[in-house]
């Protein structure tokens, strides 16, 4: 299998290069010593990256890190713009790095560090989002063929912005995925059955096969609430049923919704009732 190194395309002392191409073949299974980003603007084939297939058209992305196996067919003549680079075109503490998510870490991306899982090869654009990253490739082209004054600082910053866009197409894509095994239904009836328990996001997120960050971001769009809050509520709302239909102590029904220690049932319950436990009681 053959590998393709940066000098291939360019002098391997760029760490940014871009070029538009029209393609009406197909290219052989291959290795890359960079990362190549591809965007279609016309036509149609399919990208084969680490065994897996996408059919591509105008609007998708095909993102390719480094040492990853990647193949592609021609349907009709495909336009598309490709570019190469390395890590360190963001910033040279990355000289060393093989792996374009190592820039996470720098805080131009920090937004973006808790909740993305990056395994996504494949992103499909629409809309004012095509047309935005469209544009980008355009300047980042126009900037490298004319070489005005700060072109390179130019083209660094577009470069950010085409990366915040994708960081944020991954997520999307993420949080539109439908998960198989067990779905936040199920796991919000759960949380209600046993609330009294100790829950943790972890552990729930990890029932879902989600991570922790995007867990807790869809539990709260789902349910309007944060799952602490929810886990409250619900414990709350088991405390009043004790409170009116059992003849157990105030002190009781806190252990038995969940509560070691009187202060904290206290604070939940005035919150989300309005009104002390022992006044509840009384009415």
């Amino acid at each position: 299998m053959r590998l393709f190194g940066k000098e291939s395309f360019v002098d391997s002392a760029e760490l940014i290069y871009i070029k538009k191409e029209a393609f009406s073949r197909s290219q052989e299974i291959h290795l890359h010593d960079f990362v190549e980003v591809v965007f279609i603007t016309n036509g149609k084939g399919v990208h084969r990256i680490d065994n897996k297939e996408y059919s591509v058209s105008r609007g998708d992305l095909i993102f390719i890190n480094y040492h990853q196996t990647h193949s592609f067919e021609v349907n009709t003549k495909m336009d598309f713009y490709n570019l190469f680079l390395s890590p360190d075109f963001f910033d040279e503490a990355l000289r060393d790095s093989r792996n374009i998510f190592d820039i996470l870490t720098l805080t131009a991306f920090a937004e973006f560090r808790s909740g993305l899982m990056p395994d996504r090869s494949f992103l499909r654009f629409h809309g004012d989002d095509l047309l935005e990253v469209e544009r980008l490739f355009e300047v980042l082209l126009r900037e490298q063929t004319e070489k005005r004054d700060g072109y390179k600082t130019m083209m660094r910053m577009q470069g950010v912005s085409l990366f915040v866009h994708i960081f944020r197409k991954m997520l999307e894509s993420i949080e539109t995925e439908t998960n198989e095994s067990i779905s936040i239904d199920e796991i919000t009836r759960y949380v209600e059955a046993n609330c009294t328990d100790k829950l943790t996001l972890k552990d729930l997120a990890q029932k879902c096969f989600y991570n922790p960050s995007y867990f807790s971001r869809v539990f709260k769009k789902k349910n309007g609430m944060s799952l602490i809050e929810f886990i409250h509520k619900n414990r709350i709302k088991k405390a009043c049923e004790l409170l009116r239909a059992s003849h157990l102590t105030v002190e009781e029904i806190a252990i038995e919704v969940g509560y070691q220690d009187r202060s904290g049932f206290y604070t939940q319950f005035k919150k989300f009732m309005g009104c002390l436990p022992t006044e509840y009681k009384e009415k």
